[in-house]
């Protein structure tokens, strides 16, 4: 069908990104416009139910490259309605937040794109705070999400109690995921190259996104609604330095650990803090690269305990020293908006990793 054959077209001129209208949102969900001095960035916070019990923990998810806040709608939407609170934010040039020029947007540093995130959580912090006297924050992102996550940790620019990390880039360095996106797609350079460096050659045609970011049972139509909520022109300068090492394992594992510490450290022997949810047929960050990266995690927790393992026909658990893995069976690198079969597994993994804090 033509969906899975046409190009992509290359794009240099601002303009706003195709969204959600509001109207269309699901139910106990609205869409916020944060000021910053730059721009507006968009927030969907989602509300548990009236009568549902309503959880002190909240969940603020983060997008990674060519996402926006929708993307996280339906998982979201299911932890809302188990009682919990969660909001997904749109960087800039991404969902409902202001565009930025391409050559603006191009060359945005991690700086500006970490303000972003940073002004969107003080945000969230004041809508619980005057809506809850407070409560307690999990953060959920994937790929390059997970990145900024990992960089706002690091540096103790964010306090977060737990850290759900879909599908991440590890903090090691990027350059095995290079060489898988590479291995996926062998034009993609000489291709980039071609295209001045736009960053749509990544995502040339919907095939190609189908075959590195989804299932190849994934219907058409959710296909095609993904790609028109993705932006015309994306952030590249900025992931040069995840190439190499970006982040300090402990210190990452300090900055949610400390969210801990405000509790007294309550189960710190039996909980988990730091959830890392793949897909088994993930073609970027694969099995072996997130079973070592939660394994560094865990080196860095230095949580007392044993590891116990779980594996069944849908998933393989391993939960234990501070940290918990998924590995979902079928699962692609954005399992999130995978097939609706693979998406529940996620979010049904993801609640009880969140039940248990």
């Amino acid at each position: 069908m033509a969906t899975a054959t046409a190009s992509l077209p290359r794009r240099w001129t601002p303009r706003p990104n195709h969204i959600t209208p509001d109207a269309d949102l699901p139910p106990n969900t609205t869409r916020h416009a944060v000021p910053t001095p730059a721009g507006p960035l968009e927030v969907l916070a989602l509300e548990p139910p009236a009568g549902h019990t309503h959880h002190t923990h909240y969940l603020v998810f983060q997008h990674g490259a060519f996402g926006h806040a929708a993307e996280w709608l339906p998982w979201a939407g299911a932890l809302a309605q188990a009682g919990y609170a969660c909001y997904a934010l749109s960087a800039r040039g991404h969902g409902g937040s202001w565009v930025p020029a391409y050559a603006a947007m191009w060359a945005a540093s991690r700086r500006a794109l970490v303000g972003d995130a940073l002004a969107a959580l003080a945000w969230v912090r004041a809508a619980e705070a005057l809506r809850r006297r407070g409560g307690r924050g999990r953060g959920v992102g994937p790929g390059e999400g997970d990145a900024d996550q990992d960089y706002m940790l690091a540096r103790r620019l964010v306090v977060a109690h737990a850290a759900v990390l879909v599908a991440p880039v590890p903090g090691s360095g990027m350059l095995r995921v290079c060489a898988h996106a590479l291995r996926a797609d062998p034009l993609l350079l000489a291709r980039a190259l071609a295209h001045g460096l736009h960053p749509q050659t990544l995502v040339p045609t919907p095939a190609r996104i189908r075959r590195v970011w989804f299932s190849r049972e994934l219907p058409a139509a959710q296909l095609d609604a993904r790609v028109r909520g993705m932006p015309r022109y994306e952030a590249l300068w900025w992931a040069v330095p995840l190439l190499v090492r970006f982040a300090d394992f402990r210190r990452v594992v300090g900055g949610g650990q400390r969210g801990r510490e405000r509790e007294g450290r309550r189960g710190a022997e039996t909980h988990q803090r730091i959830m890392v949810i793949s897909g088994s047929e993930d073609p970027l960050t694969d099995p072996l690269m997130m079973r070592r990266l939660s394994e560094r995690y865990r080196a860095s927790a230095g949580a007392p305990g044993s590891i116990e393992m779980i594996a069944n026909e849908r998933y393989d658990e391993d939960r234990g020293q501070g940290v918990r893995s998924v590995l979902v069976h079928g699962g692609s690198h954005c399992l999130h908006n995978d097939v609706q079969s693979i998406a529940d597994v996620g979010v049904q993994r993801l609640l009880s990793f969140v039940q248990q804090l």
